[in-house]
């Protein structure tokens, strides 16, 4: 039997940007507001737990041997090393469609390439960027004190040259603003998903010149 076309590829919502841009409230959002509908998918990290932070809902934390097994078994299917001392690895359920509904992830440029390239979803990538460094800088100190400032302004310059390659980019300076592009873009992505598969679904009543090859 001839392979039947893709009944409508779910969405995976990419979310990119640097520490204290925003991207925990655009997954929190999208969670919230869409939850029968979009799930959080928590990546792996060897770093410990910060102020605040969940283990199981921000990351999965383990350490640098349960990693290396995960690879090996092929549970994390990517990774990268970031500030030079902890790894941060994706589950495999990012490529293969295994919860059957819309996911939402937070990964880096790398992570968005490798997973774009091989996903069995539709990704939408999403890059948000703070108004400047110092509003940026401001919002990371407020919320826990880093020791790798620099390293992570170096980040943010180098995430930026790869921002274009994004099919959003967010500006984030006005809460009430930022919700409201969070929400733009969730409900237009699911509305198109919806109608390309109510349109790919009726295809033959639809277009009768279209030869129906089930």
């Amino acid at each position: 039997m001839p392979q039947q076309l893709d009944t409508r590829k779910n969405i995976l919502f990419v979310i990119c940007g640097p520490s204290g841009s925003g991207k925990g409230t655009f997954m929190d959002y999208a969670v919230e507001h869409f939850g029968d509908q979009i799930k959080h998918i928590p990546t792996y990290t060897t770093r410990a737990p910060r102020p605040k932070e969940v283990p199981g809902k921000d990351y999965n934390y383990i350490d640098q041997t349960t990693f290396d097994e995960l690879i090996s078994s092929g549970g994390i299917f990517e990774y990268t090393r970031t500030y030079g001392d902890y790894m941060y690895g994706s589950p495999r359920s990012l490529i293969q469609d295994e919860h059957h509904k819309h996911l939402v992830v937070e990964l880096d440029y790398k992570g968005m390439f490798r997973v774009k390239a091989v996903s069995d979803h539709r990704v939408i990538s999403v890059f948000i960027m703070p108004p400047d460094v110092q509003t940026l800088l401001d919002r990371i100190n407020k919320r826990y004190k880093e020791d790798n400032l620099d390293a992570r302004i170096a980040m943010l310059k180098e995430q930026v040259q790869f921002a274009w390659a994004y099919d959003y980019v967010i500006i984030n300076d006005d809460w009430d603003q930022y919700k409201k592009d969070i929400d733009t873009i969730i409900r237009a992505e699911i509305l198109r998903t919806n109608g390309i598969r109510k349109l790919l679904a009726d295809k033959h009543t639809a277009d009768p010149t279209l030869k129906n090859r089930s």
